[in-house]
Order: C-alpha cells, then sequence, then structure tokens
C-alpha cells in the first residue's frame, strides 16, 4: 500500500503482539482462514497444487493456518508493514512473504500467475479499493478465485464505539452494494456473497469463551438460512471468478 492508497490503515507492532495472544484475535484470523479454505474447496476445482496469494498477510499468521487447513499449496503473502514482516515467525519452505503495495504489485510478483487471491479485511483500508482488484486480475489464472472479506459498515462503527476497534483505521465503507460494484467494474464475475460472523457467537471470544472456527463457521450457515436474523452478521465475504470456472452459482448474493 502507498501512501496515497492508504493513511491510517496500516497496522503494526501491537496488532501482530495481540494476534499471538487475545482471543477474540486469534478467532478472527482463524475463522478468515476456515472461510477461505471451505470456500476454495466449494468453488474451486480443486484444493491443492494451488497457488495462492494473499493481499494484506500482515506477519503470516492466516498463511499458515491455511496451510494447515490446505496442505499441499504455495502461499505467497504481501504486506505494506515491514513491522509486520518482522514479526513473521519461521515460515516453511512453501510460504513466502513479501513486503509489497497491493494496488501496484512488484514485477517479481507479477511474474507469477496465482489461482486463488485471498483478500481479508483489507479493501476497507484503501482509498482506492478497485486498484487492488484490478492488480488481482491481472495475475490471476483464468478460473481463478478472488476471496475478499470487509466488516459490515454499521457493525464497524459500532465496533469503534465501544472501544473494540481504533478509530481511523478505514477508508472506505464497504457495503455489499460498494463491494458488488467494484468487483464488476474490475472485471470479475460474482460467483457468492455471504455474511458470517454472527454477533452472538463471534462476541464469545471477548467474554474469554472459545469456539473453534469451524463451528462458528457452521452457525453462520444455519442462522444465515433465517433471513430474519441478517443484521447481526458483523462479517461480509465475496467470492470472485476471472474467466471460466466450475461455479457461477450467484445464489447468496441475493440474501
Amino acid at each position: 500500500m502507498t501512501a496515497n492508497t492508504v493513511s491510517n490503515g496500516v497496522l503494526g507492532t501491537d496488532y501482530a503482539d495481540g494476534r499471538k495472544r487475545k482471543n477474540e484475535l486469534v478467532f478472527r484470523y482463524k475463522t478468515r482462514a476456515c472461510l477461505v479454505a471451505n470456500l476454495i474447496a466449494e468453488y474451486g476445482r480443486k484444493t491443492d497444487g494451488l497457488n495462492i496469494l494473499d493481499y494484506g498477510a500482515a506477519e503470516g499468521l492466516t498463511l499458515l493456518e491455511l496451510d494447515r487447513l490446505l496442505p499441499g499449496n504455495r502461499y505467497c503473502g504481501i504486506e505494506y508493514s515491514e513491522e509486520l514482516i518482522n514479526r513473521a515467525p519461521k515460515l516453511p519452505d512453501n510460504i513466502k512473504l513479501l513486503r509489497g503495495d497491493v494496488t501496484n504489485l512488484d514485477d517479481d510478483v507479477k511474474r507469477q500467475k496465482y489461482d486463488v487471491v485471498v483478500a481479508l479485511a483489507l479493501l476497507e483500508h484503501l482509498k482506492n479499493p478497485i486498484d487492488c482488484l484490478r492488480e488481482a486480475k491481472f495475475v490471476m489464472n483464468a478460473g481463478g478465485l478472488l476471496i475478499a472479506t470487509s466488516p459490515n459498515p454499521f457493525w464497524d462503527a459500532v465496533s469503534t464505539r465501544f472501544g473494540l476497534l481504533k478509530g481511523g483505521q478505514h477508508e472506505t465503507d464497504m457495503s455489499r452494494r460498494v463491494m458488488i460494484d467494484i468487483a464488476r467494474k474490475a472485471g470479475f464475475e460474482v460467483a457468492g456473497f455471504e455474511r458470517f460472523m454472527w454477533a452472538p457467537v463471534s462476541a464469545l471470544p471477548y467474554l474469554g469463551l472459545r469456539i473453534s472456527p469451524r463451528m462458528s463457521l457452521r452457525i453462520d450457515r444455519t442462522i444465515a438460512r433465517l433471513h430474519v436474523l441478517d443484521f447481526l452478521f458483523v462479517n461480509q465475504v465475496m467470492v470472485l471468478t476471472h474467466g471460466s470456472s466450475k461455479c457461477a452459482s450467484y445464489r447468496r448474493t441475493e440474501a
């Protein structure tokens, strides 16, 4: 991320340290990783032998969790903050973590082609998130997937008000309409959209109570079928396709 694409959204060492010891931060990154693994299995052609690019990879903990859930893949993480990269644990040979700008990828990254691009809780930090998606499309294989999550703007404001999230970190309110609009303008097809992290469940780690990411996501899908409680989901995810894909279902975007 360059200076003209983000201002206050670059996170530092406090964030990295918190993701090692705070229940709620551990829950959040592990749940997002589990969600990505589920969506790759649902929408992709296969789950191994993939080249996966992670936008905003922080210190690499999400990559390690993805590697645990989806072994047999190659992972490349792009992170702007050198402080976060310096907090990275020892990574296996199939995972590399690079400093870079997700809106203007380095030539070394562009020389590769990726089957999956992941942007978890990233787009809202960018002044021009469409630039990020266009760069992703450039480096993706035909039939590839882009999986992007963002907080629901309403719950984002609530979290800031009650001190669960520092103010000034986010540049863009990523509503469902905005997310789908920028995806289409960047040239992607929207294969799926759903909400996740139902508030009564995702609040449990803040209370010191543990719940597994897999169970949390199962509850999310069960609640989502009811529709009437959609307003209690604090996060949202869209699945985009570049070119042909085995799955072009748009069923959950209408939920």
